[in-house]
């Protein structure tokens, strides 16, 4: 993934600086690591949220979510790697399946028509990405957890079953109980390494030694 990105933008997936609590700056529970995405990362990324709802026309929502367009005009840092000319062709793609998007009826369908719409060079967490922010606009959006990169280490620190790539938001720990399913999958990548540290009972990940 792309470094340097900011807790909600979606990139190389690190806690805010100056968030943590505890003994040495430390997140010290699972409560507290949702605690804290919930004060700073939950209202940049219920806005950008409300920012992609928000779009004029459908076909304006498959540019903006396609090209991995911010609200700022930025670029999302996940799909800094894939690079302007695939996601252009990936919109096209998209664009050419427009009456059956706009007729899904639920995320599982439209995540399954943007796996079949994948052109060169376009990844499963790009086809994600994608499929929230045109959820929004559509009033789709995710009910169970997708595991992708860091999410899915995030998910294999709490000793869950990842092999469907794919969580029940029941069958994370109760401290997860008040996010919604996206927001669980931002915050299992996010804090992946205090979820590890938590559950190992304070020590550091064998990666951040």
């Amino acid at each position: 993934m792309a470094r340097g990105c900011r807790p909600g933008s979606g990139g190389d997936c690190r806690p805010p600086r100056g968030c943590c609590k505890g003994p040495k700056g430390r997140l010290t529970s699972l409560e507290a690591i949702v605690d804290d995405y919930i004060a700073r990362v939950r209202p940049r990324k219920r806005a950008s949220r409300a920012w992609y709802a928000g779009q004029p026309t459908l076909d304006e929502a498959v540019r903006v979510s396609a090209n991995a367009i911010h609200r700022d005009d930025s670029m999302d840092p996940h799909q800094y790697r894939v690079g302007r000319e695939n996601l252009r062709g990936f919109e096209r793609s998209i664009l050419g399946a427009k009456e059956r998007i706009a007729a899904c009826e639920s995320f599982d369908e439209l995540i399954e028509l943007l796996e079949a719409c994948g052109t060169t060079g376009i990844g499963d967490l790009t086809i994600y990405d994608t499929a929230t922010r045109l959820g929004a606009y559509l009033e789709r959006m995710p009910t169970e957890v997708f595991l992708h990169a860091g999410a899915l280490a995030g998910a294999r620190s709490l000793g869950l079953d990842t092999s469907r790539r794919r969580l029940d938001p029941r069958d994370l720990p109760p401290a997860f109980g008040g996010l919604d399913p996206d927001e669980i999958e931002d915050c299992l990548c996010i804090y992946k390494a205090d979820i590890a540290r938590v559950r190992s009972g304070g020590r550091e990940p064998a990666a951040a030694r």
